[in-house]
């Protein structure tokens, strides 16, 4: 409990880099009822921040926040936590990620475009190659509701 607490203070008086690393040591001790306090990093200014609030609701299994997962996906831009989203959708299996990945595939930096196609394989237990028009043409005919 002493952990648990000092920890809840440092995340709201640390930030940057140092608050990355607080949320990292939550995903660490597995503090599941912390889940809730990593929400609002996944909108944090920073970055690391953003990354780690992704990597620690994975290490807390936190399956009922894959909404807020979602929703960073669609809006995040930095390459780095874009990796790292990329690597949460199917442990959250996020289906309506599965869009927005292929669009990932375009990705100048190609350690994005990589995740992104782990992570669609992972999803659709299909391997189409890099392409994004291969992905999208797959997409069309087989989404939910076609």
């Amino acid at each position: 409990d002493d952990l648990e607490h000092a920890l809840m203070d440092a995340l709201d008086a640390t930030r940057g880099d140092a608050r990355a690393d607080v949320i990292a040591v939550f995903g660490l001790c597995k503090f599941k009822h912390a889940a809730r306090l990593m929400i609002p990093c996944l909108r944090d200014d920073s970055p690391a921040v953003r990354g780690a609030a992704a990597d620690a609701l994975c290490a807390l299994e936190a399956w009922d926040w894959g909404d807020k997962i979602l929703e960073r996906i669609l809006r995040e831009e930095d390459p780095r936590v874009r990796i790292r989203l990329a690597a949460a959708a199917p442990r959250f299996k996020l289906q309506d990620s599965i869009e927005p990945l292929i669009s990932w595939l375009g990705d100048p930096d190609p350690l994005v475009a990589q995740a992104a196609l782990e992570a669609l394989r992972s999803l659709t237990g299909r391997d189409l190659g890099p392409d994004p028009a291969r992905w999208s043409a797959w997409w069309e005919t087989s989404r939910p509701g076609r």
